[in-house]
């Protein structure tokens, strides 16, 4: 058997590597977990799809910010006001923070935003 210079063996090198590299997932493993998939979504957001409500949500949650503001009486009358905003108003805001204005960017940071608030669970 091979010996190292500090008197271990090899393979109770690697025992011990493998040993301190399971405790480690099993202390950290939720974060690790986390982390990976959070790095995923960033990385594959350029292929997310949009679905068919996407347009018709954001253009829901405007409607409802006019109702709020006093510049859209006719929405409460609308058979859409009861669908709430509670999630998608934040984006509008965030949307509205960037300042961003290409439709493609918008649907990007939505399905970003949303994925980061899936993880965050």
């Amino acid at each position: 058997m091979f010996e190292s210079k500090v008197g271990i063996s090899i393979s109770s090198a690697v025992l011990l590597m493998r040993d301190r590299v399971l405790s480690l997932l099993f202390r950290h493993g939720a974060l690790i977990v986390l982390v990976v998939f959070g790095l995923l979504g960033i990385w594959l957001v350029d292929d997310y799809g949009a679905s068919v409500d996407t347009k018709i949500q954001r253009e829901l949650v405007f409607d409802n910010l006019d109702y709020v503001l006093g510049n859209n009486e006719a929405f409460s009358q609308d058979y859409n006001r009861f669908y709430g905003v509670a999630y998608e108003l934040p984006l509008v805001l965030l949307e509205l923070a960037l300042g961003l204005d290409d439709t493609r960017d918008i649907y990007l940071m939505r399905h970003l935003v949303t994925h980061l608030f899936f993880l965050a669970g």
